[in-house]
């Protein structure tokens, strides 16, 4: 099996090649989406909408930790019309209707609270649906509220024991049974301009999967309404998947095993390539690691299960197959794009495009003519300031490295991409640089930045 960094242009491809291995209740979902709907978006719905419906009962053991495929994913809309809030409003829907528990931020830590009070009965379980998520964001912001940051990290994290809130005055206890996903959503400029750094450094954005989508151009805005029927079969299937669930024994969970299955070499060869790449360079490259034993146990169940809900499980040890296991990293490359994507934009000066693109079309100068010298550089790209970004490539990113001679100016000192540039991006960058070229010598205007390459 290849494995890639995926360029953005390369994703809806990658999607559909991954979606013919998916079942029924995949095709009927995907065939209700509006022809706007980003493709990045629908995988990542459906199998968050699984996870949510069966995943409590289904672990990978991992030393002493039981690891459960709940899923937390942040749907990024690079403009207005990503349809986002449409596609999470309507998952949030069949969730409802096939019997999932739904919790509701409505923007605030308090709003998640009430929505999971235990006064309305144990809320362990359920799945946290919200468009917008840098309401939360900013509510998390003030100093008094940052503790509540590493709570909610809580719940993504594998049970050991009951959690308490930080705060004293706002007590708030979450079950050891619990098993929380999480499917949210934000505008780009919008989720840029409140993540902090402490959203970081508490472990709280790195527990989700990134994933950014663009409608498909030339599509009609006006699209055909869904039909009653097509919408009927959509929660049919998915309350199978519930009724796969409701068979097992009150206490039954199903363990996968990797060690001496199929699935073992393949993860192996995978896990190898992401700790060459990760070099710790980002929390999240390190948790997608593990992300394909999230995923296979998922494949699993709807693949065995999913189409015949009566059938008992009998056994509570299950051995991942290959099958599964490739079609999970499959779907972790296309993860490992967007959190690359979004590691770029973290450093885009509150989600400004324009600046991330003038990072990611100097990186991939310096990728293909290592060695060039500032000066140079000025002259193949025209920005302003351009060693602020050189600056930032090279002190908060860590992709480039300079190398100067005594009584060499920095305009003059030569820059080299690192290891870890070489070793994710592999000699480009997973972009398409969105600049006009200046061919023969002429020279085509397009925004603040002009890529000329002579």
């Amino acid at each position: 099996m290849e494995f890639k960094v995926l360029e953005f242009d390369e994703i809806p491809e990658w999607c559909e090649g991954v979606e013919k291995k998916l079942p029924s209740s995949y095709q009927c979902w995907k065939g209700i989406q509006t022809p706007l709907t980003p493709r990045e978006f629908i995988l990542p719905t459906y199998f968050t909408m699984v996870s949510s419906l069966i995943g409590d009962k289904l672990f990978v053991r991992l030393g002493h930790i039981e690891m459960q495929p709940n899923l937390w994913f942040w749907l990024i809309g690079v403009s207005s019309r990503s349809k986002k809030s449409t596609i999470i409003d309507l998952a949030q829907q069949i969730l409802e209707e096939a019997g999932g528990e739904i919790f509701s931020v409505m923007g605030s830590v308090q709003g998640l609270r009430n929505s999971m009070s235990k006064e309305r009965g144990e809320k362990d379980k359920g799945c946290v649906v919200e468009s917008e998520m840098g309401h939360l964001l900013s509510s998390l912001d003030s100093d008094h509220m940052k503790p509540m940051t590493f709570f909610l990290c809580k719940l993504k994290d594998p049970p050991r024991g009951e959690i308490k809130t930080p705060l004293a005055e706002k007590e708030w206890v979450i079950g050891k049974g619990r098993f929380v996903t999480w499917l949210g959503g934000a505008q780009q400029g919008t989720l840029f301009k409140y993540l902090k750094s402490q959203h970081l450094a508490s472990g709280f954005s790195p527990r989700f999967r990134k994933v950014f989508g663009e409608p498909p151009r030339g599509k009609n805005e006006f699209p055909e309404p869904v039909s009653a029927g097509e919408l009927t079969e959509v929660k049919e299937k998915f309350k199978r998947i519930r009724e796969v669930r409701d068979n097992f024994r009150a206490d039954q969970k199903i363990e996968f095993i990797l060690k001496g299955t199929g699935a073992e070499g393949l993860y192996g060869e995978f896990e190898g390539w992401m700790r060459e790449i990760d070099d710790e360079i980002d929390p999240g490259f390190a948790r997608l690691i593990q992300s394909p034993l999230e995923y296979a146990p998922l494949i699993w169940i709807i693949k065995e299960l999913g189409e015949n809900p009566q059938r008992k499980i009998k056994q509570d040890v299950v051995e991942i197959t290959p099958e599964a296991m490739e079609i999970a990293i499959e779907l972790t490359l296309i993860d490992l794009a967007s959190q690359i994507r979004f590691r770029m934009m973290g450093f885009a000066g509150g989600g400004d495009k324009q600046y991330a693109e003038n990072l990611q079309t100097i990186l991939e100068l310096v990728l293909n003519r290592p060695g060039l010298t500032q000066t140079e550089l000025s002259r193949a790209f025209r920005v302003k300031k351009i060693g602020d970004y050189v600056w930032v490539l090279e002190n908060e990113m860590e992709y480039i490295r300079t190398e100067k001679k005594p009584g060499v100016t920095n305009a003059q000192r030569r820059l080299y991409p690192t290891e870890s540039a070489l070793k994710i991006f592999g000699g480009k960058p997973p972009w398409k640089v969105l600049f006009c070229i200046t061919r023969k010598g002429r020279r085509l205007k397009r925004g603040p930045g002009t890529l000329c390459i002579p």
